[in-house]
């Protein structure tokens, strides 16, 4: 990991046009992707701006900013069902449309 960070400011890598990003599971990059679908959907049916999203893809959770205090929503485990923490911000809609996403792989 210090390897990737440090890459920015090499200028070998810069020259030669490269980089090395970090490997991930399946299952990670997975759990990447349903939170990018959990704030694609949040920002068209629930009318939240993108900068008021958060997603952390380290601990794989979501977060809203509401009334200028980040709320977490969901966090997305191993088996890529989401747990969705709070119900007064996340609609049934957006449930739904995210649960169809996750059905579609194959596990």
């Amino acid at each position: 990991m210090k390897f990737v960070r440090k890459q920015k400011r090499n200028t070998k890598f810069k020259d030669a046009q490269l980089w090395a990003a970090e490997n991930r599971t399946l299952t990670e990059r997975r759990r990447g992707q349903v939170m990018g679908k959990i704030k694609k959907h949040m920002i068209e049916h629930e009318s939240f701006e993108a900068k008021d999203i958060t997603t952390n893809y380290n601990t794989f959770r979501v977060h809203v900013r509401v009334n200028k205090k980040l709320e977490h929503i969901a966090s997305i485990p191993e088996d890529l069902a989401p747990e969705w923490l709070n119900d007064e911000i996340v609609g049934e809609g957006v449930k739904s449309l995210v649960q169809d996403f996750v059905d579609e792989f194959e596990i």
